[in-house]
Formats: C-alpha cells, sequence, structure tokens
C-alpha cells in the first residue's frame, strides 16, 4: 500500500488563491488546436458574398476566429454582371450557425458603407 501526496494550493500573500498569470475565465476552443479556416470553399458550407477591401477582410477573419466556433472559410471569386465582372470575397460556414451569428453581428454591414 502506498500514500499519495495531496498537492498544495498556492496562495498570495492575502490568502487568495494564486493564479500563475491567468486572469478570470478562460474560453478554449478545442476546435483550434486543427486549422478551422479552409483555403477552399466546401460544397457543404452555407456561404455569402461581400464587398469588403483587404484591411476590411482581415478584421472579419479575426472576429469569426474569435466567436465562432467551427470550420469557415474566406476565398476570393468573381462575380459576373452582363459583360462586367468584380472581385468579392465569399465567407463560407460548416455551421449554420455561425454564418447567422456573423449576420446578426453586422461586421458586413459596417464594411459594405
Amino acid at each position: 500500500m502506498y500514500y499519495m501526496k495531496v498537492q498544495r494550493k498556492l496562495s498570495n500573500k492575502d490568502g487568495r488563491p494564486h493564479r500563475n498569470g491567468w486572469i478570470g475565465n478562460v474560453k478554449i476552443n478545442p476546435n483550434n488546436f486543427f486549422k478551422r479556416e479552409l483555403d477552399i470553399l466546401p460544397p457543404h458550407f452555407v456561404n455569402t458574398v461581400v464587398k469588403a477591401h483587404e484591411a476590411d477582410v482581415e478584421k472579419m477573419r479575426k472576429w469569426i476566429y474569435e466567436n465562432c466556433s467551427g470550420r469557415y472559410s474566406i476565398t476570393k471569386d468573381i462575380k459576373y454582371e452582363g459583360d462586367q465582372s468584380r472581385s468579392v470575397t465569399v465567407l463560407g460556414f460548416e455551421n449554420p450557425g455561425d454564418l447567422t451569428l456573423f449576420a446578426l453581428s453586422g461586421k458586413a454591414q459596417i464594411n459594405q458603407n
């Protein structure tokens, strides 16, 4: 038979528990251990087209990474209207709820103006 030594909790001088540099609750998304942003748009993703500059796309990319939970895709595409063409950004989400969250956030509408 053997006995295990119980690990003692560290505490500060004032008696509060020591946090080892962590402040508050830390929210860890387990999907971040794998690459969530895809380089292509799979056919089963729900998508939307936005007209945005590269700096705005980077803001959207950061917001999506921090606030959405599933995989996503940000790709460039060309949209043809009659005899004219223009470059657009296509945002695709594997989870339809992430697209809804993004649409309700207003990030795409802010960048459209």
